[in-house]
């Protein structure tokens, strides 16, 4: 901003103050150049700055050369907005990449300069003929004329100065620019000056617009703008010094100097569009190259891809097929195809997987197409296919579209599950074998076990003994808690893991039945979360089980007391499992010790839980209740699946 309010001042200033000292007219106002192209390359929100700038330098340079108040502020006005409107103009049309190398630039600058030039030399003239009485219509047309001029000769050699340099259509060595400027500068003078009894007689000025292509033909912007600046220069001092009669004919100085004014804006707007042009024909060659390189490099990189799928195609161990989309025959296939279905790839080339018979139901094959109607890759279909020696194969197949050269065609994938069939089956039937094996295995060992609990039963009846019948009872509690290990092991989806949780609750439902407990009297609580424990540690927790809920039931509520068992199961991650049985009966007598004073059940849980659960085991004596807590980890046994 700072460059183009010096400029400004500078311009204003000559124009100002220049007239007046040679005595001659105004034939350029170059601060109306200067002045669009400040608006044009500064920021909209920093141009109410700029407006005020240039109406303070330009108001004040008016009143140093003796304008009135009101003109000085009248002339301002109609300067400012014809700068600040011709950039609106320009940028309207253009956009605001302005760079002079489109033609459509050229001509929005020759309009946005025409035309608001007209608009502001309205308020100018009028000003004037206020302030001094000039004729208006003379002052206005002088005003439109001068400053359209202006623009189109001094706002493109501004705005170079502000424009990247860009590609030039060639690279002048001084030589060359000395030798343009040589030939200029001299046809110029001596076209606009006709001086007497001089021998050489300069050229018709419309000689120097065709001069004016060179640069525009050949050189870059900023030559462009030097050349007509040049001559402008030349033909503004022609005008200024008059040392002979000018070409431009008219019959008074007014007239020529308009005719003038004319001129200089055609051959600078002719020199502009050529350079334009040109500047474009080489765009659009640079764009032309552009495209044909990145089309070469597009055919090579398809060829390349083409390569690399035929060669993944062709050496694919997986049988391979392409087909046309419409009529299904076969365009190639690859020799793992060849030795799976044993068509050669001559005899089958050409030819439709219908005269092939290669599906062998025409359901599966519509049902394996149907899946590309969306233009995706279908999902595996099971398929039975038939060979050529009418062997049936079952493949696993999948059908995708791809394209090749322009067109669609059909990527077809076969992979022979005969063999995999063949021994899914005999798994399958081993599996049977087992199973039923297993279940065989399970009915002969629940029998036995109940076979064993009936004569333990029968012999309990017969004995006359009260201890040794209860100890064939308990040793008949101990084999059904087995019993029911064994069940709830079968019935479960893991025949390696029991859910200790559900075992401990169906266990005290069979000992509370089996002992004829009175429910009301006695009552049951669960705390258990599900904890699947390996079938290893299954056995001993379930007759540890079952010796702690038998004694609670049997010892801890004597004569009808009434009471409550709490049963507890947690644990099964890596902190282990507890398990814990509690009653608030009678209790055990003072200073009892369970490998004292225990009895037989108690000392084959601690057994239990020592040398088989590698567990520890705590009992809670406080003279109101029992409790018993087992705490072990599921990690001393390797699995059994």
């Amino acid at each position: 901003m700072a460059a183009i309010a010096i400029g400004y001042a500078v311009a204003f200033s000559a124009s100002t103050f220049f007239p007046s000292s040679f005595n001659s007219v105004l034939a350029l106002w170059p601060a109306g150049g200067i002045g669009i192209v400040g608006f044009m390359v500064t920021r909209r929100k920093s141009w109410p700055l700029l407006a005020a700038l240039i109406f303070a330098i330009g108001f004040a340079a008016n009143l140093l050369s003796g304008k009135s108040l009101g003109a000085s502020f009248g002339f301002m006005m109609a300067n400012v907005g014809e700068s600040l409107l011709g950039a609106v103009a320009v940028l309207a049309l253009t956009g605001r990449d302005f760079t002079m190398r489109r033609a459509r630039e050229v001509y929005a600058l020759g309009l946005a300069a025409f035309g608001v030039t007209a608009v502001s030399g309205l308020v100018g003239a009028l000003t004037a003929w206020l302030s001094t009485g000039i004729p208006f219509l003379a002052l206005w047309f002088n005003w439109w004329i001068e400053d359209a001029a202006s623009i189109v000769i001094v706002a493109p050699a501004v705005l170079s100065a502000f424009l990247a340099p860009g590609a030039r259509l060639a690279t002048p060595g001084r030589a060359s620019r000395i030798a343009f400027f040589a030939v200029l500068a001299p046809a110029a003078w001596l076209s606009f000056n006709q001086l007497e009894g001089f021998p050489f007689q300069g050229p018709p000025p419309y000689l120097l617009v065709i001069l004016l292509t060179w640069p525009a033909m050949a050189y870059g912007r900023n030559l462009v703008a030097a050349a007509i600046l040049v001559l402008a220069a030349i033909g503004v001092t022609s005008s200024s010094v008059s040392l002979g009669p000018s070409p431009l004919h008219g019959e008074n100085s007014v007239e020529r100097l308009i005719f003038l004014q004319a001129f200089l804006s055609i051959a600078a707007l002719s020199a502009w569009l050529v350079f334009a042009n040109r500047s474009e024909k080489e765009t659009a060659k640079e764009r032309v190259e552009a495209d044909r390189a990145l089309l070469g490099r597009n055919h090579e990189e398809l060829m390349e891809s083409e390569e690399r799928f035929s060669t993944v195609f062709r050496d694919s161990p997986t049988a391979t097929s392409l087909t046309e989309v419409d009529s299904g025959r076969y365009i190639d296939i690859n020799p793992a195809h060849s030795a799976l279905l044993g068509w050669s790839r001559d005899e089958i080339i050409g030819r439709s997987t219908e005269e092939i018979g290669i599906y062998g139901l025409d359901t599966e094959q519509q049902t394996l197409l149907a899946g590309l109607e969306e233009g995706t890759a279908s999902r595996p279909f099971q398929l039975r296919l038939q060979t050529k020696g009418g062997q049936v194969l079952d493949t696993e197949t999948r059908l995708a579209i791809v394209h090749l050269r322009g067109r669609h065609y059909i990527l077809g994938q076969i992979i022979d599950k005969t063999s995999e069939r063949i021994e899914d089956e005999r798994l399958k039937r081993l599996l049977a074998e087992k199973e039923a094996l297993l279940g065989e295995l399970f009915h002969r060992s629940n029998n036995n076990m109940q076979v064993i609990t009936s004569l333990l039963e029968f012999q309990a009846w017969e004995i006359g003994d009260e201890r040794l019948r209860i100890a064939l009872e308990r040793t008949e509690d101990r084999i059904r808690s087995m019993s029911l290990a064994q069940r709830k092991l079968y019935e479960g989806q893991d025949l390696s893991r029991i859910d200790l949780a559900s075992f401990a609750q169906e266990l005290w439902e069979g000992l509370a039945e089996r002992h004829r407990l009175d429910r009301k009297r006695i009552q049951a609580s669960f705390e258990a979360s599900p904890v699947r424990v390996s079938v290893d540690v299954a056995m001993p927790c379930a007759l540890i089980l079952n010796e702690l809920l038998t004694n609670a039931i049997i010892h801890a509520f004597p004569g009808g007391r009434s009471g409550s068992v709490a049963i507890t199961v947690s644990g099964g991650d890596e902190s282990g499992v507890n398990m814990r049985v509690a009653d608030d009966g009678i209790g055990v007598p003072e200073g009892f010790a369970v490998e004292a004073d225990g009895h037989l059940g108690l000392k084959y849980v601690v057994g239990l839980a020592s040398s088989q659960l590698f567990g520890s085991i705590q009992f809670s004596l406080n003279g109101r209740g029992f409790a018993c807590s087992i705490a072990f980890k599921d990690d001393r046994y390797p699995p059994r699946v």
